[in-house]
């Protein structure tokens, strides 16, 4: 969405690395105290022991952490140069992407979360997990490096 604005931020004297990875920080923080007051709510519907209310608050932030990282990182990897009007870039197919990746992320990420609940078995969850890592790590790795090879 940084279209006219997007030579002001390659001109500037930073690493475009650095503005990308601010900006995880800045909206993960963000995106994440929004989350744990609707997961407080929603965790107070329910009745969890303290084990599984920390590990459904910690799965939260994870995932916050991970589907901001895959956002950024789409657009990091794939700029869209031509509009900076949201709905537009919703449609494309980095943002149809977005949109599928993201909805069977919190699928996997709810499911493990259920099995645990009623199962009790945590290695399904262990496997989110890592898989979560593994993928965000090699995210923001490929948005380094593209970011590293983008002209204005």
């Amino acid at each position: 969405m940084e279209r006219k604005r997007a030579w002001v931020v390659g001109s500037a004297p930073i690493d475009l690395a650095t503005v990308f990875i601010s900006k995880l920080f800045f909206f993960t923080v963000f995106f994440a105290v929004i989350a744990i007051i609707f997961s407080f709510f929603n965790a107070s519907v329910i009745i969890l022991s303290s084990s599984s209310l920390l590990l459904f608050f910690f799965t939260i932030i994870l995932a916050v952490f991970a589907i901001t990282t895959y956002g950024l990182a789409l657009g990091a990897i794939f700029p869209n140069t031509e509009s900076d009007d949201p709905e537009m870039l919703t449609t494309t197919l980095p943002g149809l992407a977005f949109i599928g990746g993201a909805l069977a992320y919190s699928s996997l990420g709810a499911f493990t979360l259920q099995y645990f609940f009623r199962l009790h078995a945590l290695w399904p969850h262990v496997i989110f997990v890592l898989f979560s890592c593994v993928v965000t790590w090699a995210l923001i790795g490929m948005s380094k490096r593209s970011l590293a090879k983008m002209e204005f």
